[in-house]
């Protein structure tokens, strides 16, 4: 689908969010991305949920992409065929991420870079958001990733970045679940993308999580050493 020039698209990847899609919708800047000129499609791409996340998604006023396969890597890759804006923002359906920071970092994207992520560690973390496993888990795997791609990121596992369009759909992305994001990371740094990082808050989820920290953490890991030796297509 072609890009429209102003438009910036809010992709939220969600299955069974129903306890925080509605909070997340609600929060989203769209009165002050219009301001600054932007036209602004909302779409959520619902991973097969069993309970009313579609429902709420579409009495809101979003579009609802159903991905093919399961996992949240695969959510993201289904939706983005059908995505219109030249920017694209991505942040999770659970109301963890703060969506005031939208604007900020589509401004990073207009002023050039072409991926933007937002990071926890420089911003705030509301007490008790993150265990003290997924703290040390996190803050190792973007070390890991520093070291092994050569450019310094301080939370690798974000959920939340901007995209110029072009740049994200030029990405040839293969997770299929929460390795998503370090697939993100790594393929923006080996296609050459100028990459910002920029403050972000993150606060308690509403619902269940289903991220399995230890086996979800080491697949993480593999993803990023797997991505590092592999080669890129042509």
């Amino acid at each position: 689908m072609a890009d429209d020039g102003r438009m910036v698209t809010i992709l939220l990847p969600a299955k069974n969010e129903a306890a925080g899609l509605r909070a997340t919708l609600d929060a989203l800047p769209l009165a002050a991305l219009r301001a600054a000129g932007h036209e602004v499609e909302v779409v959520v791409a619902d991973g097969h949920s069993t309970d009313t996340t579609r429902d709420i998604a579409a009495a809101w006023g979003a579009r609802v992409v159903v991905q093919d396969g399961r996992g949240k890597g695969m959510g993201v890759r289904s939706a983005l065929p059908h995505l219109r804006g030249a920017i694209v923002v991505m942040l999770d359906a659970d109301g963890t991420y703060d969506a005031g920071a939208i604007p900020a970092l589509v401004r990073a994207v207009e002023e050039g870079h072409d991926a933007v992520l937002g990071s926890r560690f420089r911003g705030r973390i509301e007490a008790g958001a993150m265990s003290a496993t997924n703290r040390v888990g996190n803050r190792a795997l973007s070390l890991l990733a520093s070291a092994l791609y050569g450019k310094r990121v301080t939370d690798v596992c974000t959920g939340m970045w901007a995209f110029r369009r072009e740049a994200l759909a030029g990405l040839p992305l293969t997770a299929t679940h929460y390795e998503l994001e370090v697939d993100l990371f790594a393929q923006s740094v080996r296609g050459g993308l100028r990459i910002a990082e920029l403050p972000i808050a993150y606060g308690k989820r509403h619902g269940q999580s289903g991220l399995r920290s230890l086996r979800d953490g080491l697949a993480i890991a593999r993803t990023l050493l797997a991505r590092r030796v592999a080669r890129r297509p042509r």
